[in-house]
């Protein structure tokens, strides 16, 4: 099953590119920028596009960042010019799970990782471009699943 996936970008008065992301629920991610991102009140207009996948999202997503550089992303952006970077893609690829998922159940991601992982810390050595292990994705992954698989046993 594929999900049709939006990329949004949010701009300021003045037209400058703030935030370029994705998301399945538009309306969902605006208020989790609202609640959490220290940028949302500059945002004026937005811009959508909808594609078919997620994996197409993902990977206009991430020529926006690079080609576009937008104020206030840091995934996917380019090292020598963002100082909070992910290392590499596989990296990046898991934050964004992780992210989507928080999403779609209201969690914060350092409550992800201590839940299926026992340990918190490891979202922000992500955020702060420190490794990780892939066993630490892979449990953190299975976790995720099994929580999806049980709301929609309840749904």
């Amino acid at each position: 099953m594929t999900t049709r996936t939006a990329l949004y970008r949010h701009y300021d008065a003045d037209g400058q590119l703030l935030y370029v992301g994705i998301t399945a629920c538009l309306s969902e991610r605006d208020r989790n920028h609202e609640a959490t991102s220290h940028w949302h009140g500059q945002v004026l207009s937005s811009r959508v596009e909808w594609h078919d996948s997620r994996t197409s999202a993902v990977s206009a997503e991430r020529r926006a960042i690079r080609d576009e550089a937008p104020k206030f992303n840091v995934m996917h952006a380019d090292a020598g010019t963002v100082p909070d970077t992910f290392l590499c893609a596989e990296i990046a690829e898991f934050a964004q799970e992780v992210l989507d998922f928080c999403e779609r159940h209201c969690l914060k991601p350092a409550t992800v990782l201590q839940k299926s992982c026992k340990n918190g810390r490891s979202w922000y050595a992500i955020c702060d471009g420190k490794d990780m292990t892939m066993n630490t994705a892979a449990r953190a992954r299975q976790w995720m699943a099994d929580q999806d698989a049980a709301r929609e046993a309840r749904a």
